[in-house]
């Protein structure tokens, strides 16, 4: 309660302080003129004053038969200001602000209502309480100004939402939940700017987040006419995502400034809410040092983005335009002839560099000189282009003040093709040859036709999206559509969908095969895996002896060898998978974020601490030194883990492949499945326990029949697809 009559004393006392002095004049007035002819005029003046107080102004200007038209018959401002925060730090220059802000909405006839410090229960109150009295009266306009902590929150669905902070409400980092219970979120602000009957409606926010409800506004301020005069939800923000707004607000002195005639950009006599966001962008960009950079535009309702939010403005100087005199050196710079202290007078320098330099500068399409630039401007804002011969234009809006100096530099891009990348879902991660660019949607601008690029497109909770790409002359759209990833079952790795180099010097021709994704078994199928398959007489029992796994104690997660081809196919299926394809093989054994690795270590040499192997140089000591001296296979994993998370893609024993043994085609290949001819083996990869290094290599190919369960023990892993 005590809160409550804080909040509406502001208004009491301005209605009271009417009321005593009118008071004051009927005491003198009284002693000479007499009481009862005064007190009738007190009364009716007084009703007067209270009435103009509580609705506000009329406001007219012309329709297009330049007849005057009225445009507003009231006008009401609801200014929340929360300074004296829980959790989040505190901005004792909020109440200046708000005060300022009151002080320069009277000026301009607004009735103000002024909530400090407002809870969220509060918070949502002071919004509906204001409509709901205020913005049922047709011809009104309503202001919005609040002034606080603004946060950005990323969605679970991906896009961001923005929210303005009541006192409460608790830093979202310690209690997220509580945040989200407590904040406003702008999906309730455009559920207040639709819930008003009002004609026009401003929200300015002091607050900086993004995930706005409006879109985004570039366009140049129209002179004002008769479509003003249409409904409009219009919105000012005083920063994006993850800026800081200042104590000291910078937006605050700005928007005040705008409305005491700085903001009327065409110099109408009034100042749209339009030129207003044009006026706060360039200026609140320029003296925040680019720290604050201010979203303004329209609802996005086709009912609602029509007209546009008006102020009258004070007398203003005529328009301020560009002006120079003497004549440019080879840099540009504009040296002033006669009494330069003169030329000075009233003006603001700008200085104008581009990359590269020896740029033509056009200030409002008017050829002002070629970079370096330096140039005397009356105050006003401008249209700053450099042109250049090769280059892409680039073009900004500036403001000049009076006695300022600013400095602006232009980067132009070459000219060339042009890349534009977009993703579903948007946001994405764009990385050009593993370098990250940017988000999607990514335009690259100055390509060099001719050339490639590898382009990976990375999202969290999406499997990577990969393409090599050839530029052409003509500009070119890339849509890169994610797939969600899935959980990857425990025993398996996954393999992102991309291209790579198959083969190698001695494995020709080596060639570009391009693979989806899929999931690959970490290890070589276990003994004790195997026999489930033939538990259920499925798999038939595997080869027995010297040298093989089944039937030997203590050799259940040793690999399981002695298996044919038909075996290990029928395994995999039984497990729901697949026997790997050659190219899904030597994909995972051998590359790597768009490198070849020659052995699946990441290493350039293999020995006993990579892989089991004959610990010699000659495979003729496999009987001696084989399986690194143990003559036998290991527990599958026993060795380090290989460059995309397998285990003994090099040694312990060779694995069957679906492939039919052939020669490699020379053309760019998609989810290859072998030669269609060739003859009847198989491939294996990957070595064994019984050879040296030199048959460890990842691109190494051999055959075998498929029949055979001898030469070593073949055995096997299987794949899985998404």
């Amino acid at each position: 309660m005590e809160k409550e009559n804080i909040v509406r004393l502001y208004n009491k006392e301005k209605t009271v302080t009417i009321a005593k002095r009118l008071f004051i004049l009927f005491q003198v007035l009284a002693m000479k003129f007499g009481k009862a002819l005064i007190l009738f005029l007190f009364v009716n003046l007084l009703a007067f004053q209270l009435f103009a107080s509580a609705r506000g102004i009329a406001v007219s200007l012309p329709d297009q038969n330049n007849k005057q038209v009225q445009l507003y018959t009231g006008s009401f401002a609801l200014v929340i200001g929360v300074s004296n925060y829980t959790d989040w730090p505190r901005l004792p220059g909020v109440r200046e602000d708000v005060a300022k802000v009151v002080s320069t909405l009277e000026k301009h006839h607004f009735t103000p209502v002024v909530i400090m410090d407002p809870n969220d229960k509060e918070l949502k109150s002071a919004f509906t309480d204001f409509i709901k009295k205020y913005g049922m009266g047709l011809q009104n306009r309503l202001l919005f100004y609040y002034a606080g902590h603004g946060h950005t929150e990323k969605q679970s669905y991906g896009e961001e939402m923005g929210y303005i902070v009541p006192a409460n409400a608790p830093v979202p980092q310690k209690d997220k939940n509580g945040f989200l219970n407590s904040a406003l979120d702008m999906q309730l602000i455009e559920v207040y700017a639709k819930r008003i009957q009002s004609k026009h409606a401003l929200f300015l926010f002091d607050s900086c987040f993004s995930g706005s409800i409006f879109a985004l506004s570039r366009a140049i301020p129209q002179a004002i006419n008769y479509k003003t005069t249409q409904p409009v939800r219009q919105f000012i923000t005083s920063g994006s995502a993850n800026e800081t707004v200042p104590d000291k607000s910078i937006f605050r002195e700005q928007f005040i400034g705008a409305l005491e005639g700085e903001g009327d950009l065409n110099k109408d006599g009034y100042v749209t809410g339009s030129e207003l966001g044009d006026f706060l962008e360039t200026t609140v960009i320029n003296y925040s040092r680019e720290g604050q950079h201010p979203q303004y535009g329209k609802i996005r309702n086709r009912h609602l983005d029509k007209g546009d939010f008006v102020f009258v403005s004070p007398a203003t100087p005529g328009s301020a335009s560009a002006s120079s005199t003497g004549t440019s050196g080879s840099t540009g710079t504009h040296v002033a002839s006669g009494s330069m202290q003169t030329e000075a007078v009233g003006k603001g320098c700008l200085k104008v560099n581009s990359e590269p330099n020896q740029a033509e500068i056009y200030i409002d399409d008017l050829l002002s000189g070629t970079s370096p630039l330096q140039i005397r401007l009356k105050p006003g804002i401008y249209a700053v282009e450099a042109r250049k011969r090769g280059y892409q234009t680039e073009s900004k809006r500036i403001r000049i003040f009076e006695g300022a100096d600013l400095d602006l530099t232009l980067m132009l891009d070459k000219k060339g093709s042009s890349l534009f990348i977009t993703s579903q879902p948007s946001k994405a991660e764009v990385y050009i040859d593993r370098a990250y660019s940017g988000q999607t949607p990514l335009e690259l601008k100055g390509l060099n036709p001719g050339g490639s690029m590898a382009i990976k497109v990375s999202k969290e909770g999406y499997q990577d999206w990969n393409r090599s790409v050839s530029i052409h002359d003509a500009n070119q759209q890339l849509q890169a559509t994610l797939k969600q990833k899935q959980t990857v079952p425990q025993d398996m790795v996954l393999i992102p969908a991309g291209d790579f180099e198959m083969g190698s010097n001695d494995e020709k021709p080596v060639h570009t095969v391009t693979l989806d994704a899929y999931y690959i078994d970490k290890t070589e199928v276990t003994v004790a895996a195997y026999r489930k398959c033939v538990t259920a007489g499925t798999c038939k029992t595997p080869a027995t002896g010297s040298y093989y796994n089944w039937g030997v104690a203590g050799r259940e997660t040793h690999p399981v060898n002695g298996v044919d081809w038909m075996d290990a196919k029928n395994y995999c299926q039984f497990a729901k998978k697949r026997l790997p394809t050659e190219a899904e093989w030597e994909r995972a054994a051998t590359w790597k974020d768009g490198r070849k690795y020659k052995y699946p270590s990441g290493k350039s040499t293999v020995s006993c601490v990579d892989a089991v192997m004959v610990n010699s140089d000659s495979w003729r000591d496999w009987k001696t030194k084989g399986g690194c001296d143990r003559i036998s296979t290991w527990p599958v994993g026993s060795k380090p883990q290989e460059i995309n998370g397998t285990y003994d893609m090099a040694g312990n024993v060779p694995e069957w492949v679906a492939d039919g043994y052939g020669p490699y085609s020379s053309s760019h290949q998609r989810n290859p499945q072998g030669p269609s001819s060739g003859g009847s083996h198989r491939v294996n990869r990957g070595g064994g326990w019984i050879v040296t290094a030199s048959s460890l290599r990842g691109a190494l190919r051999l055959s075998y029949d498929p029949s055979g369960r001898s030469n070593g023990g073949l055995g096997f892993r299987c794949v899985g697809s998404p």
